[in-house]
């Protein structure tokens, strides 16, 4: 790979991770230095240090401030322009570049939509899982609740010790006590079981 190519893939590739190119801008706007055939283009860097470090270091960029561009601006606005031809700001043999550097970051930003979208849409997916085991969970709890309320009360009734509760007296009292408490909880069991709960 040639070094203006290794150039290249490493500005599609740093500029799809940051999600925004950077250019420099004074009051008077952006500026356009001229090449070596005296025609014109608009700088972008990749990532915000390099940029700083033209501001810093070039005394002409002196007061101009580092602007991040997001990539979906930069590719809609600038790169539409800029790959046009017979513009004066850029030079003929680089338009087939701008051109190679658009179609590329505009791959790269479809595929990351598109994981972006795939990524919502399994997340979602993992909160109604999660919402549908806690259901099912508070279903399961709320069954035997409601089956281990029956022999509560009944024995909550029979724990207060009122005189006259003529079951007490009665010879198959305990056992008619003890066959309520075993049918109704086999029925609520039976009943839950039955609609999915239990």
């Amino acid at each position: 790979m040639s070094l203006s190519g290794a150039h290249r893939a490493a500005f599609r590739r740093e500029a799809t991770q940051e999600g925004q190119v950077f250019a420099i801008r004074d009051p008077e706007g952006f500026p356009a230095p001229a090449g070596d055939d005296g025609r014109r283009a608009v700088p972008f860097w990749s990532k915000p240090t390099r940029a700083q470090l033209i501001v810093k270091h070039v005394t002409a960029y002196g007061g101009f401030e580092v602007v991040p561009i997001p990539v979906e601006e930069w590719l809609s606005t600038w790169m539409t322009r800029l790959e046009h031809d017979n513009l004066p700001m850029v030079r003929s043999t680089m338009q087939p570049l701008f051109r190679d550097v658009t179609d590329h970051v505009r791959t790269v930003q479809e595929r990351i939509d598109s994981l972006r979208e795939v990524l919502a849409f399994a997340f979602e997916a993992s909160l109604l899982v999660g919402q549908a085991q806690e259901t099912a969970v508070s279903k399961k709890l709320a069954s035997w609740l409601a089956i281990i309320a029956v022999p509560t009360a009944i024995a909550g009734i029979y724990g207060m010790n009122f005189k006259h509760m003529p079951e007490l007296e009665w010879q198959y009292g305990y056992f008619t006590v003890i066959g309520t408490i075993l049918l109704v909880c086999s029925g609520l069991f039976w009943r839950f079981r039955r609609v999915g709960w239990l």
